[in-house]
């Protein structure tokens, strides 16, 4: 038995790359005698089994390395033989190959069968379509049915994982595979590769065509070619659907061009319809650095060509490039260039026929319907100069008729003061009297002095877009300027002491005193007594504990019926200084009539009031549909109470989804109160997966930034936190300088301690 596993008569040659190691030599006799004087109860077929690779080429009839391009860099095994053995003797052909191929190799006593040697399967082969029918190969003719069992045999042999695609090159002079496409295409498919590619040529001998591209089809798709951008997606694997267009696109090329030794025509035969199988997978090390390097250069060409106007250039890289990548969009810039010259000599034709025209009727013609329209300024200055002196004569007609009908009593004025000629100047000036004398004007005029009045942008615009007389427009235009200026003055008072509504901060502690006092000083000081800037020195003073003059500023802001004063009244009758008794009931009184003007701090008070049964009559349902409406408006105290009404099942349905997403939605806008409640939904997986990951982040940017309630869950509830929540705590403590301990996610004192630390230095901090 031994006798059928020795070296073969005519062994497979194994290619390999330089410094992969010497051929190991010695016979199978040898090795198996070697094994078995240490295995003496050791079955007698001793397969060998070699290590598995990513890729296996095997080359029939031609050199597996002649036309490679370049020398491969941890390339493919690539094994080459001038004939197709007899399929008795494959196993032991392709055993002694890979083994001569392969620095080391195991030996395994069962099973019989040579499995798992190889991975990716690929054929090239160099065949001939002989006159007779048969299959020619290395100088032998082979019917098909023996050229079959021979070729199932060998590939058998190798027990590749995948067969993926077989490259099959036919020389067929006579024009004979038409009539042997079908049973060709039969013996080649019992062989089960997903994808086969049958390229059909003429006289050529093989030899012959080592220059030719399509003799490197093979080695483009196993380095990667076909799913390259632009070819493909680029994520290191190319499927079915990646190969055939790559492939069709290369076969067609090379038969447009009329290369010596392009097919006359090629066959892709898939084994199956799935287009996302995959062919072949490539590692991030470039196979062929040669390959790379002209593909790269390229790539880089076309994308420069793409903005060429150079037609001549663009053609010469379409008839010379090897890979032509955007190949579509070039011959795509290639036709529109010729559409763009041909449109070019049909305009210049024109133009010269209609330049001198008289009249504008050809002129207005050629820019209605022009492609390029390249003549299209000199048309236009023909055309303007035609239209000058018969406009010039009717403009003042033209004018006068329209003011008088508009009776548009500016463009009157306007128009008796700029005319040259002034036929019906008499007309224009009585028309002026009667206007200015109209109800409507005398009425649009009051109208106008409210609103500058109340110095109101928005009754200021509304005024000049619908004034129709539109007398006073200069005066409304000043006022406008006076509350672009008053805005101006009043946007560093907002932002240091306004409300959040008003870009202000939220936190009474987080008001800048010093900063605020000078803005809003210097505000009033150019608008003294503005209730909104007053309102806010309020604001300034409580945050100063100055609650009466608090008080008072907002009572201003009460009897301007500013919307915000009635938040911050109430505010204070709620949440009053220590030592004074709250009164709920003015805070609701207060709130609802702040609320109903659409203040935001009034509807927060009343959500706080209603789910804590301070206000008769209210509960906790009428606080969910104060806090859905303002979350809606993208509050974040009513997203953060949308939430946690969800969260906690408190009048609305419990709803993890919910309360995720509106939690979420507060954190986004900074409202810190918000993260430990959704972390509390990332560390249970409510309704998700666990994510202890973003339930610590949350945690600690609320710690970070003085939140009572995180500290609270990670000190005194520390007990309760999941340990991966408490080992990334613990990891964070510990980058922060506070803890020394082990990152053991146990809620020891130490990490308590430490968090106290922390916290406090963050307070300290500011």
């Amino acid at each position: 038995m031994f006798g059928r596993l020795t070296a073969p008569a005519h062994p497979l040659r194994a290619t390999r790359k330089e410094g992969s190691g010497v051929p190991f030599t010695l016979s199978l006799r040898a090795i198996c005698a070697a094994l078995l004087a240490f295995c003496p109860g050791a079955m007698a077929a001793l397969p060998v089994v070699a290590a598995e690779t990513g890729a296996q080429l095997l080359f029939l009839g031609t050199d597996a390395a002649r036309d490679a391009p370049g020398p491969a860099s941890g390339g493919p095994p690539m094994l080459a033989m001038p004939a197709l053995p007899e399929a008795a003797a494959a196993r032991a052909e392709v055993t002694a190959a890979l083994l001569r191929s392969n620095p080391v190799s195991s030996v395994v006593a069962a099973p019989d069968a040579l499995g798992g040697r190889v991975g990716d399967f690929h054929l090239i082969a160099d065949l001939g379509i002989a006159p007779g029918g048969g299959i020619a190969l290395g100088g032998a003719t082979h019917t098909l049915e023996d050229f079959a069992a021979r070729l199932g045999a060998l590939v058998d042999a190798l027990a590749p994982r995948s067969r993926q695609i077989a490259f099959l090159r036919l020389s067929d002079p006579a024009d004979a595979f038409p009539m042997m496409a079908r049973e060709v295409q039969q013996v080649i498919g019992a062989a089960g590769f997903a994808m086969t590619v049958l390229m059909v040529g003429g006289d050529s001998p093989a030899a012959d065509c080592t220059a030719a591209p399509d003799r490197a089809l093979h080695f483009a798709v196993v380095a990667g070619v076909a799913d390259r951008v632009p070819f493909g997606n680029g994520d290191g694997r190319s499927t079915v659907a990646e190969v055939e267009g790559w492939l069709t696109a290369a076969l067609t090329r090379a038969a447009r061009r009329g290369e010596r030794c392009a097919a006359r025509y090629s066959l892709i035969v898939r084994a199956e319809a799935d287009p996302d199988r995959v062919l072949a997978t490539h590692g991030a090390a470039p196979l062929f650095p040669e390959l790379e390097s002209r593909l790269y250069l390229e790539t880089f060409e076309a994308l420069f060509l793409l903005r060429s106007d150079d037609p001549e250039r663009v053609r010469g890289f379409l008839d010379g490039c090897l890979y032509c990548p955007n190949e579509a969009l070039l011959v795509e810039r290639l036709r529109a260039m010729r559409e763009r010259e041909m449109a070019l000599a049909l305009e210049t034709q024109i133009w010269r026929e209609i330049g001198a025209d008289p009249g504008p009727e050809r002129i207005e013609i050629y820019l209605a319907n022009c492609t390029l329209c390249a003549f299209r300024a000199e048309a236009e200055a023909r055309l303007a100069e035609m239209r000058a002196a018969a406009e010039a004569l009717a403009d003042e007609r033209r004018a006068l008729a329209l003011a008088s009908e508009a009776r548009d009593l500016a463009a009157l004025r306007a128009w008796l003061a700029g005319c040259t000629r002034c036929e019906n100047r008499d007309r224009a000036e009585r028309l002026v009297a009667e206007v200015e004398a109209d109800a409507a004007t005398r009425a649009e005029r009051a109208a106008l002095a409210a609103a500058v009045a109340a110095g109101d942008p928005a009754r200021l615009n509304a005024w000049l877009a619908g004034c129709r007389v539109c007398d006073g427009r200069a005066e409304a235009e000043a006022a406008l300027a006076r509350a672009a200026r008053r805005a101006a003055l009043a946007a560093p008072c907002l932002a240091a002491a306004g409300l959040p509504q008003q870009g202000g901060p939220r936190r009474l502690e987080s008001i800048d005193r010093d900063a605020a006092t000078r803005a809003c000083a210097a505000a009033l000081a150019e608008f003294p007594g503005d209730p909104e800037l007053v309102v806010l020195t309020g604001r300034i003073a409580q945050a100063a504990g100055r609650i009466d003059a608090a008080r008072a500023a907002y009572e201003a802001g009460l009897a301007a019926d500013l919307p915000a004063a009635f938040g911050l009244a109430a505010y204070l009758d709620f949440a009053p200084a220590e030592g004074a008794a709250p009164d709920p009931a003015r805070a609701e009184r207060l709130a609802r009539e702040g609320a109903a003007r659409g203040d935001w701090l009034s509807r927060e008070i009343l959500i706080v009031l209603y789910s804590s049964d301070l206000a008769p009559g209210r509960d906790a349902a009428d606080a969910v549909a104060i806090a859905l409406d303002l979350a809606a408006e993208g509050n974040p105290v009513g997203q953060f109470f949308a939430g946690y009404f969800h969260l906690t099942g408190v009048a609305a349905d419990a709803s993890d989804a919910e309360a995720a997403r509106w939690l979420s939605l507060a954190v986004e806008q900074g409202y810190v109160h918000a993260n430990s409640f959704l972390a509390e939904i990332y560390e249970d997986g409510r309704g998700t997966a666990p994510r202890p990951e973003r339930a610590a982040a949350l945690y600690w940017a609320a710690l970070e930034r003085g939140d009572a309630t995180a500290r609270d869950r990670l000190t005194s509830q520390l007990g309760e936190r999941n340990r991966d929540v408490i080992r990334l705590i613990q990891d964070r403590l510990r980058e922060a300088g506070v803890y020394s301990g082990r990152i053991d996610g146990l809620p020891g004192p130490g990490t308590v301690a430490a968090v106290q630390r922390y916290a406090d230095s963050r307070t300290q901090a500011g």
